[in-house]
């Protein structure tokens, strides 16, 4: 994500600088997507758990760490949290994570976001965009037997393959 210059302004006498949209960058820090999707998903991890009414000693055994752990995630201390790491925490915690790709409608380059609503908060690997991630706390409905007779399966679907098709697909 290329992050817009930051522009000084004034207000009467004070001069402010207005920010980038992404604290992480304007601050300087590294990887800045990065910081801002930990961040984002520590807060969602974070809004689970009060939802739930956990303490963070529950909230410790059902992520399998320790109640320490819980409480520098939830103080914003995150060097310690992968992103991978973090997404599993939510799916520990009942909740649904979608990673859907797709082209970028803005720019050449893509970008990665992690939302539960319309407003997305970008995020990237390495400092270039990845992916766009949305996290979702309901599971889509589905309709079971929508299909019932219209499937047909063999008996030996699952029996071994014949040698002349196991032979043709090794000389390709």
């Amino acid at each position: 994500m290329k992050t817009k210059k930051l522009r000084k302004k004034r207000l009467g006498e004070i001069e402010y600088t207005e920010s980038s949209g992404n604290v992480f960058a304007d601050l300087g820090i590294s990887n800045p997507e990065e910081a801002l999707a930990k961040a984002e998903i520590a807060m969602k991890i974070h809004d689970v758990i009060k939802k739930k009414k956990l303490t963070q000693a529950k909230a410790a055994k059902m992520l399998k760490i320790s109640q320490p752990k819980i409480s520098l995630l939830l103080r914003g201390y995150l060097a310690d949290f992968s992103l991978e790491r973090m997404l599993r925490f939510l799916n520990d915690l009942g909740q649904d994570v979608y990673i859907s790709i797709v082209p970028s409608s803005r720019s050449r380059r893509g970008s990665t976001m992690i939302s539960d609503s319309p407003s997305n908060a970008r995020i990237a690997m390495s400092g270039k965009p990845v992916a766009r991630l949305t996290s979702i706390s309901k599971r889509p409905q589905r309709q079971f037997g929508v299909l019932k007779g219209k499937i047909k399966i063999a008996k030996d679907f699952d029996g071994p393959l014949p040698n002349d098709l196991i032979a043709s697909s090794n000389s390709n």
